[in-house]
């Protein structure tokens, strides 16, 4: 609206409004993002990632990813998406197919160690 050049009260009574009517919640917003991206098999640190860039506030941010940890298993969704994702590679040498699927999960925002703790175990 300041690009437009509305006056600063216009601005402001505008925000107020869509505050007032929940228009304007970040918290809301991130609680939504949060779900629709876990249900798309997005690990937390990309989460995280999306919703910094989209303006939301650190605090908010690791507050609902912490209420997101109480009912979500981070390896079981790893572990489902690096099966599916080494039954592609069937043909490939091991060591391949091992570095392809690291690096998927990597893109997925899933941390590190637990990729390094997933691939081990499906290796041995």
């Amino acid at each position: 609206m300041r690009r437009k050049k509305f006056p600063a009260e216009v601005i402001g009574e505008t925000v107020d409004f869509l505050t007032e009517k929940k228009f304007l919640d970040d918290d809301a917003f991130a609680k939504a993002w949060i779900s629709s991206r876990i249900s798309q098999s997005v690990g937390p640190q990309r989460i995280s990632r999306e919703l910094k860039l989209k303006g939301i506030a650190r605090d908010i941010i690791e507050r609902n990813l912490e209420e997101l940890k109480a009912g979500y298993s981070e390896s079981a969704t790893l572990e489902e998406l690096a099966r599916q994702r080494l039954s592609r590679m069937k043909g490939l040498d091991p060591q391949t197919a091992r570095r392809r699927v690291y690096g998927y999960l990597v893109r997925r925002g899933f941390s590190i160690d637990e990729i390094v703790d997933c691939l081990n175990k499906l290796s041995a």
